[in-house]
């Protein structure tokens, strides 16, 4: 605590030197030097630490929140073999008032999935022909 008090003091003196010509005698007292020196580096690193360690798991949890939310809502478009290709086949039984043949449905299903690895596998050949070029 004493390191901050020494740095808001250090601080607010540079900022009163920039205004007058003269500078003030606080940065060559024994008080700002004391309190300065008195708190050794391995406290100040010990004292940040816990506060690092609970910033860097809040941005790991909304890290993880965004990528859920965004799995969430890739998988809500309407292309076969997502939950969207099921719910468009949902709504049009609904609309039809009949069911669709399952063999049919399955087929729609299997090409979906078929384009969308073809898709993965090109997505993946360009971004090692990035990395390697």
């Amino acid at each position: 605590k004493s390191l901050s008090m020494a740095m808001i003091l250090f601080s607010g003196c540079m900022f009163i030197s920039r205004r007058s010509a003269r500078v003030p005698s606080i940065l060559s007292s024994a008080v700002f030097t004391r309190m300065v020196l008195q708190i050794p580096l391995w406290e100040t690193y010990e004292s940040s630490r816990t506060d690092g360690a609970f910033y860097v798991w809040l941005n790991m949890l909304y890290i993880s929140i965004l990528l859920t939310a965004n799995l969430g809502v890739m998988n809500l478009l309407p292309i076969p073999a997502l939950d969207g290709g099921r719910l468009v086949f949902l709504l049009l039984e609904a609309v039809r008032g009949k069911g669709i043949d399952p063999e049919k449905e399955g087929m729609v299903h299997f090409v979906g999935l078929m384009v969308l690895m073809v898709f993965m596998v090109l997505v993946m050949f360009n971004d090692v022909r990035h990395i390697l070029m």
